[in-house]
């Protein structure tokens, strides 16, 4: 059965697939939030496709209630919104402060947070009094609200955390699975992530894996976005990748490349590099000694051979 929200008179409710009114045109507003999924068809156009019990925001002046579809009334007209049902579970307020409850219109939690947010997991996000957690399908605090930001979605099971200003990733159980050391917002997909990390007062990127291993170095972010690039591509740094940047005398990219290189034999990155003599002596012919930048790179590939 599909239902359709009438008007007559100024005044909502809603109807059946049959034209049996099922809810009298009585209210200032009728809003369908029955369990709903949105597909596009072959056009490109957004379909709403609702599942599970019918449930609707029926709204009297300032309040709503939540009522089914034989305009039974499961609470009472007391709160300023009632969103869409998601797994069962929508959002409520009061004014400005919100809560949940379940599709029995049952309150599973108090009205008193800020935001909820609810994406089909199975633990949420929650925030109240500007602190962040996330709770269950039954308003148990599963990740305190004691961290100043995190995500909304857990992603490859991880979420980021942030307190005391650092970031950390704990698993929907709540369990810190990497420590408060990073910087910034981030998130985890095929098991990998792209993360901050301030050094001194600079901000260096690098690729971690859910062990916190270092995939990729950490790096200044002009070099970072250059080596990903091709870090992606291949997982090593080779010199095929930065010869067409001295070839078509792009020198900045190349300074980059080749200071990237030099950063990781420092660090005894060795595994990541594929470069050997030949590749240096090539570079050196390649490079313009002329050029202002070409002056930079030649005493950078000195320093390369050396550590080789």
């Amino acid at each position: 059965m599909t239902y359709t929200i009438i008007t007559q008179n100024g005044k909502q409710g809603v109807a059946d697939s049959n034209g049996n009114i099922v809810i009298p045109p009585m209210y200032k507003k009728v809003h369908n939030v029955t369990n709903s999924r949105g597909r596009y068809d072959a056009n490109g156009k957004l379909e709403i496709h609702y599942t599970g019990e019918p449930r609707f925001e029926v709204k009297k002046g300032k309040f709503s209630a939540l009522s089914n579809e034989k305009h039974e009334l499961l609470t009472p007209f007391k709160y300023t919104d009632i969103s869409g049902l998601y797994t069962d579970i929508a959002r409520v307020k009061i004014d400005k402060k919100c809560g949940i409850i379940d599709i029995n219109g049952n309150e599973i939690t108090t009205i008193d947070y800020d935001e909820f947010w609810n994406m089909g997991q199975p633990v949420f996000f929650a925030s109240r009094n500007k602190l962040h957690g996330y709770l269950d399908h039954a308003g148990k605090v599963v990740i305190p609200l004691i961290h100043e930001r995190m995500s909304i979605l857990i992603m490859d099971g991880l979420v980021a955390v942030v307190q005391n200003g650092l970031t950390g990733f704990m698993d929907a159980a709540g369990n810190l699975v990497i420590p408060y050391q990073y910087h910034g917002m981030a998130h985890f997909k095929d098991g990998l992530s792209t993360i901050c990390k301030k050094v001194g007062s600079k901000k260096q990127f690098g690729i971690i894996n859910k062990n916190n291993d270092i995939i990729l170095p950490f790096l200044k972010y002009e070099y970072f976005d250059l080596v990903q690039k091709i870090w992606e591509k291949n997982k090593k740094i080779v010199f095929g990748d930065f010869k067409p940047f001295l070839e078509n005398a792009q020198y900045a990219e190349a300074e980059a490349f080749l200071s990237t290189i030099h950063h990781f034999q420092l660090e005894k990155y060795i595994d990541y590099i594929g470069i050997t003599s030949d590749d240096i002596a090539i570079a050196r012919s390649l490079i313009d000694a002329k050029h202002r930048i070409g002056k930079k790179l030649l005493p950078i590939l000195v320093e390369i051979e050396n550590l080789l």
